[in-house]
């Protein structure tokens, strides 16, 4: 695995989830909202800062956006 590295204080980045479940969080395309599904959707998942709390956030799938 690539080691990640903070843009802010230049400290290690881990690999993280949030865990809320089955789905976990989604980030949805409102252009693929429908009455009960929207098919635009990815999980995403942060990567922290072991040195200052910094997150960032990266879609697993972020071609089903489209």
């Amino acid at each position: 695995m690539k080691e990640k590295t903070c843009v802010k204080c230049k400290g290690e980045m881990i690999d993280c989830y949030v865990d809320e479940g089955m789905k976990g969080i989604l980030v949805k395309n409102p252009d693929g909202d429908k009455l009960f599904s929207n098919k635009k959707n990815t999980k995403i998942n942060p990567s922290v800062c072991i040195e200052c709390g910094s997150i960032e956030w990266f879609a697993e799938n972020p071609q089903d956006l489209k």
